[in-house]
Order: structure tokens, then sequence, then C-alpha cells
């Protein structure tokens, strides 16, 4: 990948903290979308590696300093899943409390139904994954870059809840469907 290359890593991380440096002077709304894009490629570098309590600073970094609310809602998703990463699933379910459960957009109620279900995955809990991804698939809308994760969750869920032929049916079809 090209954050392996270190010094594409510290050009990215530089122009990180520029822009978060001009939302924290009150910068406009392209000083407030770079940060939000630049956390979210640091966030996905950072947990590549495996640098949870990196990821984890640049996410509670532009929660801080973002204003757009539709941003500081994928941010927080993004931090549960820094949290559930780290196995803090009491710190994951509180910045998920922090979003609307029901969003109107599609992205944003993909990502936290997405990111819920995998901690509810991990607690054990594999009825309410199933209740969050839908029994069946397309039974609930998903963005289209979250179908495939949708399948994968759901027949965990299946499975966890003890419906191994249905959630092989699940991965055949996602395999169909997503390659």
């Amino acid at each position: 990948s090209q954050f392996r290359d270190p010094a594409v890593a510290q050009e990215v991380q530089a122009s990180f903290h520029q822009a978060v440096a001009l939302c924290r002077m009150g910068g406009d709304f392209q000083a407030q979308r770079r940060a939000y894009w630049l956390a979210l490629m640091m966030s996905q570098m950072w947990s590549i590696q495996k640098e949870y309590l990196r990821q984890r600073a640049v996410l509670e970094t532009a929660s801080e300093v973002l204003s757009d609310p539709n941003h500081r809602y994928v941010v927080r998703t993004e931090l549960a899943k820094a949290a559930r990463s780290l196995g803090e699933l009491d710190a994951a379910e509180a910045w998920l409390a922090q979003c609307d459960p029901e969003p109107a957009i599609l992205d944003l109620d993909s990502a936290y139904r997405v990111t819920k279900a995998t901690v509810a995955l991990v607690k054990g809990d594999g009825a309410t994954a199933l209740a969050l991804m839908g029994q069946v698939a397309n039974q609930i809308p998903f963005d289209p870059s979250r179908r495939l994760l949708s399948c994968v969750i759901r027949a965990a869920a299946l499975e966890m809840t003890g419906q191994g032929p249905a959630a092989e049916a699940e991965l055949q079809t996602a395999a169909r469907e997503h390659g």
C-alpha cells in the first residue's frame, strides 16, 4: 500500500495537521472537508497497520474540529470501529450512542448498521447483528460500498444464531453477486 511508504504517510499526516489547524481557526468548508477526508484516509492507514491508538487519536482530533454533523457521524462510527479493534466494546457502544440509529442518509445508516453489528458479533450477540443486517439479503438497503460487508456480517450472524445452512447460502449469494 502507498501508506507503507513513510514519506507518503508523513505527507498525509502533515496535510491533516494543517487542515486541522485551519479548522481550529474557523476554517471554511474546504478546510473542514479536507480534514474529514484526510482523517478517514489516515484512519484506514492506521487500521491496516493495526495502529489502533494512532487511528483513534486522528479520529478524536477530527471529531473535535469538524462542524458538519454528517462528517462527525461518520467519524464517530469510525471511532467505534477503532474501539472495537482495541477490544474496548463499551467505548465502541458509547461512540455509537452519539449517532442517530436511523439516519435518513443511506451512507450514514449503512455505516451505523455495519459498525453496530460487528460490535454485537464481537459480544457474541448474533441476534442483534442479524436484526441490524436483515434476515435475508436486500431486506434492508445498504450503501453499495458496504453491500458485500453486510453479506459477510449477515452470514456470521446467521452462523452464530445456529442457522448454518442459511449462512452458507448467504455466502454463496454474496460470492455470485460480488465476486
